[in-house]
């Protein structure tokens, strides 16, 4: 099968991005906005926000409605169930309400063995709360766990992916980051034995490609090749733990056009798909971008995908096509969106996903799978709770990307008609947008 590859961006909303005129247009105000823009140009994204704070079911819904047929929704998981620890001020407010005020700051950090069994299990159904108008709307990848350099291949640590693996719902993929190398890079037997326990498990062992120097060096607090040092790249784990799908990771935290891959680190990574990955996965291999800088994500993206070639790389603009995303201002599209929003009305409440409107199904071979059914959605939206938008103290107005992005103000803004709006985008954003429209 051919036409696999699936790029797609870690968050959306990048400042930068935003401003440099390259790929948005001037026009776009609201994260919905930048969402509906970016879903023409890719088939899928990651939601990092969610590492930071658990999204509200009102936002993820207003994602999903955002987006076309088919489009996918990556999200990572939580820190604190990453860390198993997190700043009290990041819970959801019904988990901090479990923490007393009198033991700890609002800004401490809290572990999960001071939230006990119930806070955990809070928020673990919060989270599986903000996935489900996702899962609705049939537009759900895999959940991204990134464990940190300090989470060693241990007995315990082992146990803790597998507690991961059973506390997130069974219809949702997994797929884990490895920082640590050690899981996988000491010798080929310790990584023939992490493979076959992953495999056994459900998990994706995700093909992560960052610089040794970003890797040993705080997010917040790069500053780029020591002097006299040499660009090196970490190890990449390239097994298959998981056939029917894979993920990638490619990070570069530091610089401007640093963050622009070379030719040759382009050229291998086209060779590592074409020659290694696609003859052994059966289904998409997502590929996402984590090179933050302006639109650098997307010139690696075109370089890439012009060092593949179009057969290998999945056709999105021929799947808008066909289900007339393209179109989707006109009259018709109009209707159709407002009957999906009635439907899915009800998408907010926190036990959505254990009923039968979230659509899942099992896979006949028992693996942990995101098959989902449309036909179910009506029916099980008819038996939701309706949560009423007056209780919004538990929303988030975080965008996609970093915590903290400004957000549209709420002041009503006059909309524009097509011409003005073609007029604000500039060649550059046409010729990027339509790169793949061939």
């Amino acid at each position: 099968m051919d036409g696999r590859i699936q790029f797609g961006t870690c968050g959306w909303s990048d400042n930068s991005i935003k401003t440099c005129g390259r790929f948005y247009p001037s026009w776009v105000q609201t994260s919905e906005e930048r969402l509906s823009i970016y879903s023409k140009t890719f088939p899928c994204v990651e939601v990092d926000s969610s590492t930071y704070a658990i999204p509200s079911p009102y936002n993820t819904k207003k994602w999903a409605l955002s987006t076309p047929q088919g489009f996918k929704f990556h999200f990572k998981a939580f820190g604190l169930f990453t860390h198993q620890s997190a700043p009290l001020n990041t819970l959801p407010k019904k988990v901090r309400e479990l923490v007393s005020s009198d033991v700890l700051p609002h800004d401490a950090v809290v572990t999960l063995q001071q939230l006990g069994d119930a806070g955990e299990k809070l928020a673990w159904d919060l989270f599986h709360a903000a996935l489900a108008p996702v899962i609705a709307c049939n537009k759900m990848g895999c959940v991204v766990f990134q464990f940190q350099l300090s989470f060693l291949d241990t007995v315990k640590n082992r146990s803790y992916v597998e507690h991961c693996r059973k506390m997130l719902s069974a219809f949702i993929p997994m797929a884990v980051e490895f920082r640590n190398r050690a899981w996988f890079s000491r010798s080929a037997s310790n990584n023939e034995d992490l493979c076959s326990w992953l495999n056994t498990l459900g998990v994706c062992l995700i093909s992560a490609d960052e610089l040794e120097h970003e890797t040993f060096q705080r997010d917040r607090h790069q500053t780029g090749l020591p002097a006299g040092a040499v660009r090196c790249i970490m190890p990449i784990s390239m097994s298959v733990t998981q056939p029917s799908y894979h993920y990638i990771r490619l990070h570069r935290r530091h610089g401007t056009k640093e963050r622009i891959l070379p030719a040759e680190e382009i050229q291998a990574w086209s060779l590592r798909l074409s020659e290694k990955l696609i003859p052994e996965v059966a289904g998409p291999v997502y590929f996402m971008w984590a090179t933050d800088w302006e639109d650098a994500p997307i010139v690696n993206m075109r370089a890439l995908y012009t060092a593949l070639g179009p057969a290998l790389c999945y056709d999105w603009k021929s799947q808008l096509s066909k289900i007339g995303a393209a179109s989707k201002g006109s009259i018709s599209s109009h209707f159709s969106a407002k009957r999906e929003r009635e439907s899915t009305e009800a998408h907010e409440s926190e036990d959505l996903l254990g009923q039968q409107g979230c659509g899942m199904e099992l896979k006949p071979d028992g693996h942990s799978s995101c098959v989902q059914r449309r036909d179910l959605v009506a029916s099980g939206a008819a038996q939701q709770v309706k949560t009423s938008r007056a209780n919004s103290d538990e929303r988030s107005t975080m965008g996609s990307s970093a915590v903290g992005n400004k957000q549209s103000s709420g002041k009503v803004v006059k909309k524009r008609d097509s011409t003005d709006m073609q007029k604000s985008i500039s060649n550059g954003q046409r010729l990027l947008t339509s790169f793949f429209s061939k």
